[in-house]
């Protein structure tokens, strides 16, 4: 397995290229294990890993051996592929992984591509049924997008990232992300702006797909049961408990609960007591993430966009805590992220920021954060050199009445698996 995680780390140091020719030729030499598959597709800027847990959650509550593609990971790699509930282990990763560097064209395979590939033949393996993948960038160009023809397409929201990839406008977005629509597939929409639907709508009439709407006027969410790390939500007259905190939740549900109507009519067999129990199940790391640290609360969000930042804050106004003070932010954004929109999202809701640079090449230095917040807020900033030593800090103090970590992956994980294993 270190030799596999050596790999990869070499191909997550190249560039991102977007395309499908390479996937493509790679998985024809392997026989196309992506044939056959019964797959949702999912894409969107935010909340496409909520969707795609509810979905996983609920088939293997219902009896089935659902296949999971997400990403990024939290802390492994294998965290991304899983089949039936479990994770896929180190050593059949490992011996997939090896198979596939003996195939010709592997070395140009990117670091999403060659994971892609992994999952692929995994979920063949395993026989899994369904698939539920997760786009990891856009969807026209990314490489789950090789499955010729999904169950159902669903795109979840449309804002601002990744805008070097997919544009600047969220025209453009919409239609990297309308990318994955297929002739005759149904697409279900989540909360999206006028504009973007316009997109989606004409890339959904060119292929004659059916496109679901949640309708939101039916979409409730009561207060959040944060003691208890539940959300209760209602949608079109019935009533659900979410084992995952979030203000947009909710909506979220509506979107699956709209794709099993789709599923249901092509021969899945899933009740009421399924999807309830499915539900219920499904909680994720980095989102809305409430944990006790010396008795004080602490949320790990992993946010990295402006569209997850504003999410992130309406659950917070919905909280025990949205009243309290001192509120205190632990913050770290990579350099290629609309950090500026963020900090501004953020400067009037907290008393106190720790700012930090990430442990990668990425990482937008604190010190530029610091000068963006001292022209918005009043609140004490303060930079630290690591992760590590903003976390041990904030938990010596002991201070605030609630503390918030968010930015990115690359801040979340390494800050709460510190403060777990210590």
């Amino acid at each position: 397995m270190k030799r596999i995680l050596r790999y990869l780390q070499a191909k997550q140091e190249s560039k991102i290229l977007l395309g499908l020719d390479r996937v493509r030729e790679f998985l024809e030499k392997i026989g196309n294990p992506q044939s056959g598959l019964r797959v949702i597709h999912a894409a969107g800027t935010n909340a496409k890993g909520s969707v795609c847990r509810m979905l996983a959650n609920i088939f293997l509550e219902a009896g089935y051996k659902p296949g999971l593609y997400t990403s990024p990971h939290f802390y492994n790699v294998t965290e991304r592929i899983e089949a039936g509930g479990s994770l896929i282990s180190e050593s059949d990763f490992s011996r997939i992984a090896h198979e596939l560097m003996k195939v010709d064209g592997h070395d140009r395979l990117t670091y999403f591509e060659f994971l892609t590939v992994v999952a692929f033949v995994y979920f063949k393996d395993k026989r899994a049924d369904p698939i539920i993948l997760e786009t990891g960038l856009g969807g026209r160009l990314d490489a789950t997008n090789v499955v010729a023809k999904p169950l159902v397409s669903i795109i979840t929201t449309i804002g601002f990232d990744h805008v070097n990839f997919l544009g600047s406008t969220i025209a453009a977005i919409a239609t990297e992300k309308g990318g994955i629509i297929k002739p005759g597939v149904p697409v279900v929409l989540g909360d999206i702006t006028p504009k973007a639907l316009e997109v989606i709508s004409k890339i959904a009439k060119k292929q004659g797909a059916p496109l679901i709407k949640i309708n939101k006027a039916s979409v409730k969410s009561k207060p959040l049961w944060m003691g208890r790390g539940k959300t209760i939500i209602g949608y079109q007259d019935k009533k659900y408990k979410l084992g995952i905190l979030g203000a947009g939740q909710a909506k979220n549900a509506a979107v699956v609960l709209e794709a099993l109507k789709i599923l249901l009519n092509k021969k899945f067999k899933v009740t009421a007591a399924a999807i309830r129990k499915g539900l219920l199940k499904t909680s994720l790391p980095g989102r809305w993430d409430l944990c006790h640290f010396k008795g004080r609360p602490w949320v790990f969000d992993v946010a990295h966009n402006a569209q997850a930042v504003e999410s992130f804050l309406d659950t917070l106004y919905l909280s025990p805590w949205v009243d309290v003070k001192p509120k205190r932010a632990i913050l770290g954004f990579l350099k290629d992220k609309d950090y500026p929109a963020m900090l501004k999202l953020l400067a009037g809701h907290f008393d106190e920021f720790y700012l930090c640079g990430l442990n990668c090449g990425r990482s937008c230095r604190p010190h530029i954060l610091a000068g963006l917040l001292k022209n918005m807020t009043k609140a004490e900033i303060k930079i630290f050199s690591s992760i590590k030593s903003a976390v041990r800090r904030s938990l010596k103090a002991n201070s605030a009445e609630f503390t918030a970590v968010l930015g990115s992956f690359r801040l979340v994980a390494p800050a709460k698996k510190h403060l777990e294993f210590k």
